[in-house]
């Protein structure tokens, strides 16, 4: 790959991760709050005219690579060919984008996948693993999945 596509490359990439983070804070609940820390506040600690926004941003982004047989089986993957487990627990998909092709022909692709984690802030490590499926229905390889978990603690 010539050096002028690399850099266009990452331009598309830089340019999908803005308009992910863009999608998450309209997608994201606001109400207003008190003067106080945002993590010590809640939806119903509200203040009339305080001026200040609450939004609280418990979304988990995970990036996951995936591989398929055939040729561009996983470099078109939708919202739904993925499924993500949190601790066994099935979570649900709130936004899911494509950064990159990373094999010749589609062999594989790199996702941004982002889901409101169903328990939050219990203290435990949280274990994250995906499924993907391609369009005849089976599974595809999971070849890289970063983070495979995360500590569930308020700051």
């Amino acid at each position: 790959m010539a050096l002028k596509d690399e850099a266009m490359l990452g331009v598309q990439t830089r340019d999908m991760y803005s308009r992910f983070l863009a999608g998450l804070l309209i997608l994201l609940p606001c109400g207003g709050s008190d003067a106080r820390p945002q993590n010590r506040t809640t939806p119903g600690d509200t203040k009339e005219g305080s001026g200040v926004i609450f939004c609280p941003l418990d979304v988990v982004q995970i990036e996951v690579e995936v591989s398929g047989s055939r040729k561009g089986e996983a470099a078109s993957l939708g919202r739904g060919d993925f499924t993500v487990y949190e601790q066994g627990v099935e979570q649900p998909i709130i936004f899911w984008v494509k950064t990159k092709d990373t094999g010749a022909g589609g062999g594989k692709a790199v996702y941004a996948i982002a889901y409101r984690p169903l328990v939050m802030y219990d203290g435990k490590f949280h274990m994250i693993r995906v499924v993907a499926r391609g369009a005849g229905g089976g599974k595809l390889k999971v070849t890289s999945l970063t983070p495979k978990g995360y500590h569930a603690t308020r700051l």
